[in-house]
């Protein structure tokens, strides 16, 4: 994934999570305004946002804008404390010791939905642990500890794949992967396969 778009209810809140927790360095404020902008966002006249992008600079991807429509009514997409919802769910940034990442998400505040869990899959898949939290904006963080190290598996080949993609100063990758959990799994893979 190239860019996760995000509409911002607190752009401080929001920067504080993404640079000072994650790691990732963050552009200068952008102004966006007029009427290409307006229409592409379907918005009223005169409307206004700031972007921020949040990236590590050494990856071309993996990254995240910030956009916050100031006085443009808002309204969650998920609400808090909803694990279950259809739509964009979460956002995953990989780590090489989530217990330890879990405590410092903790102790800025960060609420797991669970502890970290080990998934035994496959044995051609490998297998993972994940923690997922509440992010700012009601976006799903999920932590991931590639914790299979056999190069023979897709959780192992993603391993070494990370660690030559370099890592924030906090030790996280960039975003690497999302979820999206859809209502009719049929109408999702028509429009992903036929329309895109």
């Amino acid at each position: 994934m190239n860019t996760a778009i995000i509409s911002v209810d607190d752009m401080n809140k929001s920067l504080h999570f993404y640079k000072d927790v994650i790691g990732l360095n963050t552009s200068e404020q952008i102004k966006c305004s007029g009427s290409n902008f307006e229409r592409f966002w379907n918005l009223p006249k005169d409307s206004e946002a700031t972007a921020i992008f949040c990236e590590l600079p050494t990856c071309s991807v993996g990254r995240i804008l910030l956009l916050d429509f100031g006085k443009v009514e808002k309204k969650k997409i998920r609400p808090e404390n909803t694990p279950r919802a259809y739509g964009l769910v979460n956002l995953n940034f990989y780590t090489d010791d989530i217990q330890a990442d879990t405590n410092k998400f903790i102790k800025h505040g960060f609420r797991p939905w669970s502890q970290p869990t080990y998934y035994q899959m496959s044995s051609s898949q490998g297998s993972p642990t994940e923690v997922v939290f509440d992010g700012p904006d009601t976006v799903a963080i999920n932590l991931v500890e590639l914790s299979d190290k056999n190069p023979a598996t897709r959780v192992g080949q993603m391993r070494e794949y990370t660690r030559k993609h370099g890592r924030t100063s906090k030790g996280f990758t960039p975003v690497v992967t999302t979820s999206h959990c859809s209502r009719n799994i049929n109408k999702s893979l028509e429009f992903f396969e036929k329309v895109l």
